[in-house]
């Protein structure tokens, strides 16, 4: 039987409803938001800042985030392999199925800058993805192949079902071997070598596939045409920011200075750079089979037809491309040359109220971009930042008398504004004491950065500078509240201008040191970023 609800009980129950709802909201909706936020704030020490296998001359770090991820992929593809296989040839199947879901995409593109671009993702980061998928596809490759070995199929030369895997797992393995070897000491001829193994891969993959998988050759088919329109449209791409009507191809003018290049692009079309960005640079009459990726060192926030390099000389393509600076040390040699790009994302710095910079020898190159964002926007007041602090740790007296003159630049823009908010300190191990400029922005400290210490000092003075500014805001509010009417009960909370930006371009030490001593600040509003260059 229902009962009918007087009008009365009615009310009560929306009166009723209607306070406890100001109560949740009031009380309870904050109390959960704080709760969730230093839920998360626990959850990225541990995830973010805390590792698992340090670093090593061929793994690590692995950071716990790092070691989930992999964990799950690996236990995705493992389950895929194993669940409700029954027999031998199931496994094989499976293991071949995979194997070509998992290189899927590694076949896209040869230009992972390219592809990154195109996913959203910073180039280290799919650099990671490619390393993973690579590994996964060559394990699943291996176990194809050992399983058509193990079932004693004839191994014959003609018999195109069985030898293709076995080559391909051949070459995947070889690819994977000789990776950590010649990485690091002569990358050109890796690069190369990896994509002619890749191309290899892929011939000895549709050869197989021909013989067993005729019902599959619709997807074939359409992967085809996936790579062949992401080709066109790159080429397109690079086509389009290579050469305009009636003008030249673009052109790169090298300088020898202090042991490194400094390079001049200028091309025919208009870019918009943003800090951070790079560009991949072919020099026919430097290297016809080599290219190479550089961080582009200026920033302007108009299109330009002229931006820079700031080049380090290593092997191979920046080696020949210094000596030919040397070579005409009087003069600036000109070269014709193509280019793709810019690749990559920029940092949001001008969202901080404190943006803090460990850089280390080269690294600086990466930093000066958003140094000159930074610097720029202060000047002109688009940008509340309040405080820009470099810590360069150099022992390249080469990287620091290049840079100078850069550095004095952005000092000299500084200030243009009304305060000061550009900070360098040096650290080196050939200063016997420490140094300070006249106008008291520019450090030189003998040794190496405390880590630890300069984090808290930059907290320490943040708040102190939060602090004093909620003082004047309190006075000024005080002074006008006779003549203004009062709307609200008021906020003190300045957003996302109370947190600090922590940028690290720098070799593995340091960035490792950098990254466990943050865990400690997080709850200080401190955020960590990695720059896709990394000096090594």
């Amino acid at each position: 039987m229902i009962h009918k609800v007087s009008p009365p009980a009615l009310y009560a129950i929306c009166t009723g409803l209607f306070f406890t709802s100001l109560f949740v909201i009031s009380c309870i909706l904050p109390l959960l938001r704080r709760g969730l936020r230093l839920l998360l704030l626990q959850i990225r020490k541990l995830v973010f800042h805390r590792f698992t296998i340090g670093r090593h001359s061929l793994i690590g770090p692995w950071t716990v985030w790092f070691t989930l991820t992999h964990v799950v992929y690996v236990a995705s593809n493992v389950a895929g392999l194993c669940v409700g296989a029954q027999s031998t040839s199931l496994y094989m199947s499976r293991a071949g199925q995979l194997a070509l879901v998992n290189a899927a995409p590694l076949l896209l593109s040869m230009h992972l800058s390219f592809l990154a671009d195109l996913f959203g993702l910073r180039l280290r980061t799919f650099l990671l993805v490619h390393r993973a998928c690579g590994l996964m596809t060559t394990a699943h490759v291996v176990l194809h192949s050992i399983v058509v070995v193990a079932r004693g199929v004839s191994m014959e030369r003609n018999n195109s079902v069985d030898v293709y895997p076995v080559t391909a797992a051949g070459l995947l393995l070889l690819s994977t071997l000789i990776g950590p070897i010649l990485r690091r000491r002569y990358y050109e001829l890796f690069v190369r070598l990896h994509q002619a193994l890749a191309g290899g891969v892929a011939a000895g993959t549709v050869m197989h596939l021909r013989a067993v998988a005729w019902s599959r050759w619709p997807f074939m088919y359409a992967y085809g045409g996936l790579i062949t329109a992401l080709t066109l449209f790159q080429l397109g791409h690079t086509i389009l920011y290579n050469k305009q009507l009636g003008l030249p191809l673009p052109r790169i003018d090298v300088t020898s200075s202090h042991g490194t290049v400094k390079a001049t692009i200028t091309v025919s079309r208009p870019l918009v750079i943003d800090a951070g960005q790079y560009v991949n640079i072919w020099v026919p009459s430097v290297s016809l089979f080599s290219s190479h990726p550089f961080t582009i060192t200026s920033w302007s926030p108009d299109p330009v037809r002229r931006f820079e390099l700031f080049i380090q000389r290593r092997q191979g393509f920046t080696s020949r491309l210094h000596d030919r600076a040397e070579l005409h040390r009087d003069i600036s040699v000109q070269s014709r040359m193509l280019f793709s790009g810019p690749h990559g994302s920029s940092l949001r710095v001008w969202d901080f109220e404190h943006v803090l910079f460990f850089v280390q020898d080269f690294g600086i190159a990466a930093a000066l971009p958003h140094l000159q964002k930074l610097v720029h926007g202060r000047a002109r007041g688009q940008r509340k930042t309040r405080r820009v602090h470099v810590l360069w740790h150099v022992n390249n007296i080469d990287a620091r008398q290049a840079v100078t003159p850069t550095i004095n630049d952005l000092f000299h823009a500084d200030g243009a504004g009304e305060s000061y908010i550009f900070h360098v300190s040096i650290y080196n191990g050939i200063e016997m004491e420490t140094e300070t400029s006249s106008h008291g922005r520019f450090t030189i400290h003998p040794g190496v950065p405390n880590v630890w210490e300069i984090l808290s000092t930059e907290a320490n003075l943040r708040e102190q500078q939060v602090a004093e500014g909620r003082t004047t805001t309190d006075a000024v509010q005080e002074s006008s509240a006779l003549d203004t009417p009062r709307t609200g009960m008021g906020n003190h909370s300045t957003g996302n201008n109370e947190r600090t930006l922590v940028v690290v371009s720098a070799k593995g030490a340091l960035r490792d040191e950098v990254r466990l001593s943050l865990r400690g600040f997080l709850s200080r509003g401190f955020e960590l970023q990695d720059l896709d260059f990394q000096p090594v």
